[in-house]
C-alpha cells in the first residue's frame, strides 16, 4: 500500500510519497489530493475514504453524546477492522484527541 506512487513527469515522487504518509498517517486529505490519489492507488483511496466516512461518523457521536465520547471512539475503532483497518484506527485516534483537547476533561470525566 505504501509503495511509491507512478508519476506522469517523474518529477512529483516526492510530492507522491508525502501524499501516501499523509493518507496512512490517517489524515484527512483535502479534494485535490484525494482525487490524485483515487486515479494513482485506488486500493489506498478506498481505505482513506473508509477512513474519513469512519471519522465523520465518530464525529457526530461524539457531538451527540459528548460523556460517551470516549466509549464512542473505542467502539468505532474496535469495529473498524478489515482493509484499512490501520489508517482507520490512526483517524479515529486523531478524531478523538481532537475532540477531547476542546473540552475540559473535568467536565466529562477523565479521557485517558
Amino acid at each position: 500500500m505504501a509503495q511509491q506512487l507512478e508519476s506522469a513527469s517523474g518529477d512529483d515522487d516526492d510530492g507522491d510519497q508525502a501524499l501516501i504518509n499523509k493518507a496512512n498517517s490517517g489524515s484527512a486529505l483535502t479534494q485535490t489530493e484525494l482525487s490524485r490519489l483515487k486515479e494513482a492507488d485506488p486500493a489506498l483511496y478506498a481505505s482513506v475514504v473508509k477512513a474519513a466516512q469512519a471519522r465523520e461518523d465518530l464525529r457526530a457521536e461524539m457531538n451527540q453524546n459528548p460523556s460517551g465520547a470516549k466509549r464512542a471512539a473505542q467502539s468505532a475503532i474496535a469495529g473498524n477492522g478489515g482493509e484499512g483497518q490501520e489508517i482507520t484506527r490512526k483517524a479515529l485516534n486523531a478524531e478523538y484527541a481532537s475532540f477531547a483537547a476542546k473540552y475540559d476533561q473535568a467536565e466529562f470525566g477523565s479521557y485517558r
